[in-house]
């Protein structure tokens, strides 16, 4: 719901692709009515919900106004960005990490290669799991995390998915409604008016998710480039900040996720019969790439000589704009 309208989520999609699309046809002078879409190697691991994701992207940009369209894996694109950079041929393999998911695909590369034999996987793993483990580790204590409040003669720790629901902004609101506000409040009282819990009350009842979360992620990104960072945040009377160290945030924040995306790696492969050794070259794109721990596990599977990167925000757009003389040249 937004200003009392009800969206489905290829109408917000939508809302997106049409600026871009009024963006491109003012830049050509013509209207744009064919488009090349990235997309994850996997939208989910439930292949029903797979199926729905894919339905309403494809809804997506029916709505925004293009008549025809090409869908392009984004590890696939990437790959074919790093492919204008090679004089030889190479088994690539691209990890492309974004903010839902971890996408691979293992590909030959080359100037005479026709890029066939391409495998490909993910993992529902990504920025935004780092992001909702900081937020669990460092932000749901100022929320209410850990706060007792009085149940009949005995005291009670709040329920625990108050705090599930404040790890990612998209699902604050389920929090958002009378009945949930309404325990919140009560919750408030049987705590003593515990201030941490106001702080709850008040992330939901003004809506300030959001905003939490883009100092959740600017925590995140500083930890990229320095060893300490600050988490801070100051709206509407709530008001904390905690240290995040580097240490912390690799071995006990992001640990669990940086070690499932390490299996998942490994199980690609041999289900693949690839060997480490045999791949030429590993082409790592997207904004979670930059994480740290990242970098060092693959530094240790396939050695740093190995490991290149391009442009982290714009290698699979470039790729995308390469695919569709591929996607053309398919069809003729």
């Amino acid at each position: 719901m937004i200003a009392g309208k009800a969206f489905r989520a290829e109408d917000l999609v939508a809302l997106i692709v049409s600026a871009m699309k009024k963006e491109a046809d003012a830049f050509v002078g013509i209207e744009v009515k064919t488009a090349v879409i990235g997309r994850p190697v996997v939208f989910s691991e439930n292949s029903e919900k797979e199926a729905v994701a894919q339905k309403r992207l494809e809804r997506a940009v029916a709505i925004a106004g293009f008549e025809k369209t090409y869908f392009q894996m984004e590890p696939i694109a990437a790959a074919f960005t790093y492919e204008r950079s090679l004089q030889t041929e190479e088994l690539v393999l691209v990890g492309d990490f974004g903010g839902g998911t971890s996408d691979f695909t293992l590909m030959p590369l080359g100037a005479k290669n026709k890029a066939q034999n391409i495998v490909q996987g993910g993992i529902y793993i990504g920025g935004d799991n780092f992001d909702a483990k900081l937020m669990w580790h460092k932000g749901t204590p100022h929320f209410g995390r850990g706060v007792k409040e009085r149940f009949y003669e005995k005291w009670l720790e709040l329920p625990l998915s108050y705090f599930v629901n404040i790890t990612t902004w998209a699902k604050m609101n389920f929090l958002n409604s009378n009945k949930m506000k309404e325990a919140i409040r009560k919750s408030y009282f049987q705590s003593d008016n515990n201030p941490k819990v106001k702080n709850l009350l008040t992330l939901i009842e003004k809506n300030l998710g959001y905003f939490l979360f883009q100092k959740v992620e600017q925590a995140k990104i500083e930890l990229t480039q320095k060893d300490t960072t600050n988490f801070v945040f100051n709206a509407e009377g709530i008001d904390f900040q905690e240290t995040v160290s580097l240490k912390d945030f690799e071995d006990d924040i992001i640990a669990e996720d940086v070690n499932k995306i390490s299996r998942y790696l490994d199980e690609f492969l041999l289900k693949n019969q690839v060997d480490y050794s045999a791949i030429n070259s590993v082409f790592m794109t997207g904004g979670t790439s930059m994480v740290r721990a990242l970098k060092k596990l693959f530094i240790a599977k396939f050695g740093s000589s190995k490991i290149k990167s391009g442009d982290n925000f714009n290698s699979v757009a470039m790729g995308l704009a390469y695919s569709y003389k591929k996607f053309e040249d398919a069809t003729v």
